[in-house]
C-alpha cells in the first residue's frame, strides 16, 4: 500500500538520495586507492570489517531514500526489504569476527562486535518501522522516525569511513580502548606470522 508522504519528507528523501550517492562514490575511490590493504590476501579483518559496514549503512540509506521519493512509494516494503538485508549482512560481519584466526583477547573481540551491534539495532529499528508503515501508512511518527534512523545511518556509515581512512580517533575511554585493541591485533599478528615462519623453517625433514 502506498505511503502517503508529506512534501517537506519527499525534500528530506530527494537530497538525502544525492547526498548517499556522492558519499559511495567517495568510498569506492578511497577503496579502490587502497584495494589490497582492504580486501588483499594479507588485508586485516578490521579493515575488511569497516568497509562493508560502511558501505552496507550508505547504501541502505540511498536506496531507501530513492525508493521514499518514487511515485507513490510503498515505503513500508522498503524499509522492510532493505532493513532485512542490511541486517543479514550485518550478521555475516558477526560471523567473520567470530570465527577469526587470530588469537585476540575478548576484549578485542567485544569490541570489534560494538560497531557491529549498533549497526544491527539501526537496521531492526528500521525494519520494526517498516511494518509500522505497512500497517498504517499515514503514519507521521513512524516516517519522522525513519528520517531519523536515516541520518544516524549517514553518521554510523561516514564514522567507519573515517576509520576506514585512518582518521585521529581523539582522546578519552573509546581512544584507549581502541588502542588496546589495536596492540592485542599487533600481537595477534605477530604470533601468526612467527607460527608460519617456525612451520617453513622446519618444513619436511
Amino acid at each position: 500500500m502506498a505511503t502517503v508522504v508529506p512534501q517537506q519528507y519527499l525534500n528530506f528523501f530527494s537530497v538525502s538520495a544525492q547526498v548517499s550517492a556522492a558519499l559511495i562514490g567517495l568510498l569506492f575511490v578511497s577503496v579502490s586507492i587502497t584495494t589490497e590493504n582492504i580486501f588483499g590476501e594479507r588485508a586485516s579483518l578490521r579493515a575488511r570489517l569497516v568497509a562493508l559496514s560502511a558501505f552496507t549503512a550508505l547504501v541502505n540509506t540511498f536506496f531507501l531514500s530513492l525508493g521514499s521519493i518514487l511515485p507513490n512509494p510503498d515505503i513500508g516494503v522498503i524499509a522492510i526489504t532493505l532493513g532485512a538485508l542490511a541486517l543479514g549482512d550485518t550478521a555475516a560481519n558477526a560471523l567473520l569476527i567470530l570465527r577469526s584466526p587470530d588469537r585476540l583477547r575478548l576484549v578485542t573481540r567485544v569490541y570489534r562486535s560494538l560497531p557491529v551491534l549498533f549497526g544491527a539495532g539501526l537496521y531492526a529499528y528500521e525494519l520494526v518501522l517498516g511494518i509500522l508503515l505497512q500497517a498504517n501508512p499515514g503514519d507521521i511518527g513512524a516516517l519522522s522516525s525513519l528520517t531519523t534512523v536515516i541520518i544516524a545511518e549517514y553518521a554510523f556509515g561516514l564514522s567507519r569511513a573515517w576509520q576506514l581512512l585512518g582518521g585521529p580517533a581523539g582522546s578519552g575511554i573509546i581512544s584507549r580502548l581502541r588502542a588496546l585493541v589495536r596492540r592485542d591485533a599487533a600481537g595477534a599478528s605477530g604470533l601468526r606470522g612467527h607460527a608460519s615462519s617456525t612451520n617453513d623453517t622446519e618444513g619436511p625433514q
